[in-house]
């Protein structure tokens, strides 16, 4: 809420508004009539945030959302202005364009001041009663930004009194009306100064006309259409897409107690391997020469339903805040042009769909995409900003009026419960004495930390990395002595059931499965079932497949699956 000092104000932004000029690219301009407007719009804005809560909410989000609109603005721009056939007005009417588009980037956030009111709220309160007067009335106004820039408000307020405090509040967004929208333009004086307006009419009146169009009309409507208010919207829609998908970095932090990560695997492996068949007509799995991709936002809710029944709740439901934090987690990887989607063409005349690109194919799929149909054909296409700007927009749109407004509330570290120590031991009905199980349970009560990572659906995951290992007892000695007593899965042959399982980082590991029953735990004095062990630990229910127990399974990557064979039994 306080004013900000205009040229360390713009050095903390260097590298969005160094962006912009690249974007731009007009040098001899850039300094006399582009950056004048971008230290007005700093002015204007000073360190207030473009909502409440959603995308730009943070500290200096106006200025930093009005800064990335108007760089993504300039790209489309580049490829959609409409030139003049005079090849001499040609190049002086395109850079005008591109700036009036880039002014009109730095102006599509301005409805925010339609929305907030901040008021001082002095620490020496006063009796407004016996100080009745038109210039005591006057000098506790809010902020009216049609009357003057923010930062300027703010030091006068100061001046006079340096103990006054500031108390922004969000109101309920008015309807559009014409009549409002036109107001903009008070608001847009604080940012457009004379000399830049002037050297927009330099190339005519179309300049001046465009800039007008973008800030009295919301969208590009057919009556006047304008390449202009098309670039202002899609460079408006990307910068809001990529701050959703910065959001879904966070989300992943927040969640990161409550293992979502591997629950989420899970989640995909028994979707893919169960519902969803590679290539298949109805099918939002696809694989082609490129990897392995899944339509988005197609399967977001389908995902999102899943979560949720696996006890993560208050989720946001944005597609593009979880294909963020998709992209964050290392469960997909970006395009080739760096981004959180895609864009796919499953035959060569097919409409490109947006989609996501899956890690890994095999650690998804196991063995199952040996039976799919292989096309040797890379499915990901490039498209222009603009194209790809539309035709995501174009998408959000359709769900949002078929279903509802997608959420974008973060939890604030959701429900992180203290855990408390929990002491282990081996259940009573198994030998005490038995070495390797000693060896097994000195090891979850020395390092806990471990325990959340071999602990599994199933039971308890060993490889040959547990750290006590040692000469005198070797892995091989560990699965012989446990096999010998019974204590993890073997196959019909009464040899150990060797499984893969993919660790926190990714790295398939082999091993086998020390049965749930021999764990024993307690808790404040109070005995725990598996179950409950597994709930406190991981915040959802255990999910075990124990289709092993029954079919003797070849080779699989998955983790003691074996769901072709189950499938065709």
């Amino acid at each position: 809420m306080q004013p900000i000092e205009i040229n360390e104000f713009l050095t903390k932004h260097d590298t969005l508004i160094k962006r912009l000029k690249l974007a731009y690219s007009d040098t001899g301009s850039w300094e006399s009539k582009i950056l004048p407007c971008i230290r007005q719009l700093a002015l204007l804005c000073g360190h207030l945030p473009y909502s409440a809560n959603g995308v730009f909410s943070g500290q200096d989000g106006l200025f930093k959302g009005s800064i990335q609109a108007a760089t993504y603005a300039v790209e489309i721009m580049e490829s959609t202005v409409q030139l003049e056939k005079n090849i001499m007005a040609q190049h002086l009417l395109q850079g005008r364009l591109k700036a009036a588009a880039l002014l009109a980037g730095l102006c599509s956030f301005l409805d925010t001041f339609e929305k907030i009111s901040i008021v001082e709220s002095s620490i020496h309160k006063e009796n407004a009663f016996f100080h009745i007067s038109e210039n005591n009335h006057l000098s506790h106004l809010a902020f009216n930004p049609l009357a003057m820039p923010y930062d300027t408000w703010v030091r006068e307020k100061l001046e006079k009194n340096s103990f006054v405090e500031f108390a922004l509040h969000w109101k309920s967004t008015p309807p559009v009306t014409q009549c409002r929208q036109n107001l903009r333009l008070f608001y847009a004086r604080h940012i457009l100064v004379s000399e830049t307006m002037a050297w927009l009419g330099e190339a005519g009146s179309l300049p001046l006309i465009e800039l007008m169009k973008c800030l009295t009309a919301d969208s590009d409507f057919e009556e006047f259409s304008s390449s202009v208010i098309k670039a202002r919207d899609l460079g408006v829609f990307r910068a809001c897409q990529f701050e959703r998908e910065q959001m879904g970095a966070k989300l992943g932090k927040v969640l990161a107690p409550h293992g979502w990560q591997n629950t989420l695997i899970r989640i995909l492996r028994a979707r893919i391997l169960n519902d969803w068949a590679i290539n298949a007509k109805d099918s939002p799995l696809r694989k082609g020469a490129d990897g392995l991709f899944l339509y988005w936002p197609d399967i977001c809710p389908i995902l999102i339903d899943d979560l949720i029944n696996f006890g993560l709740t208050d989720l946001p439901t944005d597609p593009d805040i979880w294909a963020g934090c998709l992209l964050e987690s290392g469960l997909t990887i970006p395009s080739k042009k760096g981004l959180a989607t895609c864009w796919i063409t499953v035959t060569p005349n097919a409409k490109p769909r947006e989609a996501i690109k899956l890690s890994d194919a095999h650690f998804f799929t196991g063995n199952k995409n040996l039976y799919a149909k292989t096309i040797k054909r890379n499915f990901e296409t490039e498209l222009n900003k603009e194209q790809a700007c539309a035709l995501s927009q174009l998408t959000r749109e359709i769900l949002e009026s078929t279903d509802k407004v997608f959420t974008q509330h973060i939890p604030s570290e959701q429900m992180v419960i203290q855990q408390n120590t929990i002491t282990w031991h081996i259940n009573e009905k198994y030998e005490s004495s038995n070495p390797a199980l000693s060896a097994i349970f000195d090891l979850l009560n020395r390092e806990p930390q471990k325990v959340s990572e071999l602990l599994i659906d199933e039971g308890l995951f060993l490889s040959d990395h547990l750290n006590f290992l040692n000469a005198d007892l070797t892995f091989e000695r560990l699965v012989t002595l446990l096999l010998s007593n019974n204590l993890i899965y073997e196959n019909d042959r009464g040899e150990p059931l060797w499984v893969t399982h993919t660790d926190i980082h990714g790295s398939l590991q082999r091993g086998v499965i020390l049965k749930a029953d021999c764990l024993g735990a307690r808790l404040e004095g109070n005995d725990l079932s598996f179950k409950e062990i597994f709930t406190a630990l991981h915040h959802r229910k255990p999910s075990p497949h124990f289709a092993f127990i029954r079919h003797e399974a070849q080779s699989s990557d998955q983790l003691s699956f074996n769901f072709c064979e189950e499938e065709n039994s």
